[in-house]
């Protein structure tokens, strides 16, 4: 891959909708060469789509993260239960991954006994399934901007949730946000006529979205294989959470960190890497043992290969 091409996805992530003339001047490229290079990104894979991020705790949405360990699966029975799964309107996200577990997702649910309903649908259909499986109420999540994609030194944005979720979203607000989650590309004029508005009156409230945080952001799905990254997800449990402070300063600054959360559960906190090779990755978690060592239970990761799917 080009030293362009990872310029230009560092460009698009949290910024997917910009035109091609704000683009282009950030990278200092003709819309036509822009567009020609997205273009060539999206039909070689390594943009597979474009989703928005939202903060859902603005949407009245709590976050649950299941993590499953099989025993006595079949394919056949996988692939029906991952089908079912995608299809559930509760889950928003689907990872296949190795490690200490071998499946996780994440539901957004308003409360927690619509959670339970789905649970107890899941369970009685697939528990005989689950050699292990662990539950964690995401309570704070930072997404950061993947600023290991260009060489030099640039500051680490990041978008973030926290706090007791509170919708402040009216039917209309939900009808757009709904289009963007199945396209976080979808142009303003189809997105008017699925919901019955006027474009203008679509940019307004996309804007007002934007402004009021309730979207935070709108980002490439990048295929991290074929830039030759590989995904981890680290889950830790810490002695005190009195650490938590500075423990997330010093992962917010961590170029290969993608993502870091606290959690609710038999976890304390959860961080996402995307890193080059095992090696490097060793190394990172050799730094922060070594730096916070004596705050850390413990801790397991898994490998993540197959996100399959991203929505909200």
């Amino acid at each position: 891959m080009q030293m362009n091409d990872k310029r230009v996805l560092y460009e698009l992530d949290f910024n997917a909708r910009a035109s091609l003339k704000e683009l282009g001047k950030r990278l200092r490229m003709s819309k036509g060469n822009l567009a020609y290079n997205i273009k060539r990104l999206e039909k070689s894979g390594i943009i597979k789509s474009y989703y928005m991020v939202p903060d859902t705790t603005k949407m009245g949405l709590t976050s649950y993260k299941m993590m499953v360990k099989y025993q006595n699966i079949t394919s056949r029975i996988e692939e029906r239960m991952l089908s079912e799964l995608k299809k559930a309107k509760e889950v928003g996200w689907i990872a296949k991954c190795e490690g200490a577990y071998d499946l996780v997702f994440i539901c957004w649910v308003k409360t927690p006994f619509e959670f339970e309903r789905f649970l107890t649908r899941f369970m009685n259909s697939y528990s005989q399934y689950f050699y292990l499986r662990d539950i964690v109420i995401l309570t704070e999540n930072h997404a950061c901007r993947k600023s290991y994609l260009v060489e030099e030194d640039v500051d680490k944005e990041e978008v973030f949730y926290k706090g007791e979720p509170k919708n402040i979203c009216d039917e209309t607000d939900i009808a757009i946000i709904d289009a963007l989650a199945k396209n976080a590309k979808e142009s303003n004029v189809d997105i008017a006529e699925i919901i019955g508005l006027t474009p203008e009156a679509v940019v307004y409230r996309i804007k007002q979205l934007r402004k009021k945080g309730i979207i935070a952001t709108f980002r490439p799905r990048i295929d991290l294989g074929k830039l030759g990254y590989r995904y981890y997800n680290v889950m830790f449990r810490l002695r005190s959470t009195s650490i938590l402070p500075q423990f997330f300063a010093y992962m917010g600054a961590r170029k290969s960190i993608s993502y870091y959360a606290r959690y609710l559960g038999n976890y304390d906190v959860g961080i996402d890497i995307e890193i080059e090779s095992p090696e490097k990755f060793r190394g990172l978690i050799d730094e922060i043992r070594g730096k916070f060592g004596e705050h850390i239970i413990n801790y397991d990761y898994i490998l993540i290969y197959e996100e399959l799917k991203i929505t909200y």
